[in-house]
């Protein structure tokens, strides 16, 4: 019985591996040269988004070593290892983004079927509502044209603020702030809103500050659909978006006080430092402490929706830009998330472009570690809270494949002194010893076997035709 369940797990660990190096087995299969040299061929469609791209190239350069190296294609390239392919705030130039996001084949970019599914705001809420029920707390109340209609809302509560915004707008266009019904039908007329492509919400009245203006922070949130698994991770760096003029918590209708973005934004701040902490009673800590709850709750529901690769490439993620707006009572209001967001500039133009390089330097290097790099062998998968798998092949094994104590190979570049070091002590015969297999196969194939953060084997691939796999007896059959 010992026998079979030690075969039942070796096959197990084979599993392992062929999800964290599906590379070799892509859409395009990876040239070597002499001594074990991989090209990654990857392309770049430059969109209009504010994003310095050459930031890009220079930091996946810094990954090139003697085992690997990332070589650029022409965005018009059929078949590519990697292709970041960027959309622009023009129609005519999406559609063409479109149809290069079709044709061109890649083992991975930057794209997801269903990847607007929670977009729309009412979606959102019943999405949040199926999956993550205690998340309904970070959202405005939110009603449909056809819904809020029905409701007859003003005869009960009117002169109270409200915001009304045509569906899929973003950049705060579309939206304006109403408080009775003949605002309400103004407003509608205003913004061409029809029945099934608009959205009303609460206002919040309490919000935190900068500088006395009211502001949202932008945040950006990474889905990823790799091996199977579905993972998010927000990106730690947020940017503050204010209104153009300081908070008073009355003229409704003036936009210059109520409505925060990017274009109203005159200078750069930092979060959290520079927020107006302690105004009415607001508690720094316990509000960060809230958010991080907020975007925890947030990447664990949209890991669960129903998004997927197409059938071009093997796998795929996508960015998302949401708006949060944190309250004086210490409570988070998650605004809406774009499927498009912008990068454009923020604040004062002067020393833009040393921030921008900094900011982009950060961006590119978040979206690489928890996606790219990981998927090719390069790095270790980051440790994430939300990844889940659905009901595939894989359920069986989501203990070993997710969640911190989870069954990983971890690339000999990437491993840690002290990580070689316990693999050097595991107790084998000398044939498959580490030190041994260092000296027999490349290091971009040896690869050590973490559980969790404990070293507990090692694997070797040697001329990618033959393995050598060691597993401490301990943990042999768990």
């Amino acid at each position: 019985m010992l026998a079979i369940l030690f075969i039942l797990f070796i096959l197990l660990i084979l599993i392992i591996v062929f999800i964290i190096l599906p590379v070799n087995y892509s859409r395009r299969t990876l040239k070597t040269t002499g001594g074990g040299d991989q090209k990654i061929y990857f392309s770049i469609h430059e969109g209009n988004t504010g994003l310095d791209y050459s930031i890009l190239r220079a930091v996946l350069s810094q990954y090139n070593a003697s085992s690997i190296s990332f070589v650029e294609k022409s965005s018009t390239e059929k078949n590519t290892h990697v292709a970041f392919i960027y959309y622009v705030h023009d129609l005519k130039m999406n559609k063409l983004n479109d149809l290069l996001l079709i044709k061109q084949r890649s083992s991975i970019k930057n794209v997801l079927d269903g990847s607007t599914a929670f977009v729309d705001k009412t979606k959102l809420y019943y999405t949040i509502k199926k999956f993550i029920p205690l998340g309904i707390q970070y959202l405005p109340q939110t009603y449909s044209i056809k819904e809020f209609e029905a409701l007859n809302y003003f005869s009960k509560r009117n002169n109270t603020p409200l915001i009304i915004k045509k569906g899929f707008s973003s950049q705060q266009k579309g939206v304006k702030i109403i408080t009775n019904k003949e605002e309400y039908i103004k407003a509608k007329k205003e913004l061409q809103i029809q029945s099934m492509y608009g959205l009303v919400s609460e206002y919040v009245t309490n919000p935190i500050t900068v500088d006395g203006k009211k502001f949202h922070l932008r945040v950006y949130f990474l889905l990823s659909v790799i091996s199977g698994i579905t993972r998010c991770v927000a990106h730690k760096e947020y940017k503050i978006l204010t209104a153009k003029n300081k908070y008073i918590a009355g003229d409704w209708l003036n936009p210059d006080i109520h409505i925060s973005g990017g274009h109203s934004t005159e200078k750069r701040y930092a979060f959290p430092d520079d927020v107006d902490w302690g105004l009415d009673g607001c508690d720094k800590d316990t509000t960060i402490k809230n958010l991080n709850s907020c975007i925890d709750t947030f990447c664990l529901a949209f890991s669960m929706t129903n998004v997927k690769n197409y059938p071009e490439n093997d796998a795929g993620y996508y960015l998302y830009g949401a708006d949060i707006l944190l309250k004086t009572d210490n409570n988070i209001c998650f605004i809406e998330i774009n499927n498009k967001p912008a990068f454009f500039r923020i604040g004062e133009k002067e020393g833009w472009e040393e921030y921008n390089k900094k900011y982009c330097t950060n961006f590119f290097t978040f979206i690489l570690t928890n996606t790219i790099l990981p998927y090719l062998g390069v790095c270790r998968w980051p440790i994430t809270k939300a990844e889940f798998i659905g009901n595939g092949v894989l359920s069986p094994f989501g203990n070993i494949l997710t969640g911190a104590n989870r069954c990983s190979l971890v690339i000999y570049y990437d491993d840690k002194p002290s990580e070689i070091e316990d693999a050097k002590k595991i107790n084998f015969y000398n044939m498959i010893s580490f030190e041994h297999l260092m000296a027999e196969c490349s290091h971009n194939n040896l690869y050590v076997i973490c559980y969790g953060h404990t070293i507990i084997g090692f694997v070797g691939l040697l001329d990618d035709k033959y393995i050598k796999i060691a597993i401490m007896e301990e943990y042999k059959n768990r």
